[in-house]
């Protein structure tokens, strides 16, 4: 079954905003894998998929590949707020 960032064409969007980071395509491929993983849980609690879907899936991605990517860098590159960031990550702990 292909995972669902696929479906919804938002690979494009995962690798324009990952460029904006890393140009590999490791890193692009590591934070498709991560979206997916996120994507799952953004639909079990009904939330869409924006801008700052993206961010979070990056930020994680750096965290989990041990990248030097700053929350507060990718939110300000990405126009979003660390906040958001934030709050999804602590709604992952208790959802």
């Amino acid at each position: 079954k292909p995972h669902l960032l696929s479906s919804r064409n938002a690979q494009s969007e995962m690798q324009k905003y990952c460029n904006l980071f890393d140009k590999t395509n490791e890193f692009w491929r590591d934070c498709s894998m991560v979206g997916a993983y996120l994507e799952r849980h953004f639909e079990n609690t009904n939330r869409p998929i924006t801008k700052t879907f993206f961010a979070i899936s990056i930020y994680m991605t750096s965290l989990l590949t041990k990248r030097n990517l700053k929350q507060c860098d990718i939110a300000k590159e990405m126009n979003v707020t660390t906040v958001t960031i934030e709050q999804f990550i602590s709604g992952v702990r208790y959802d």
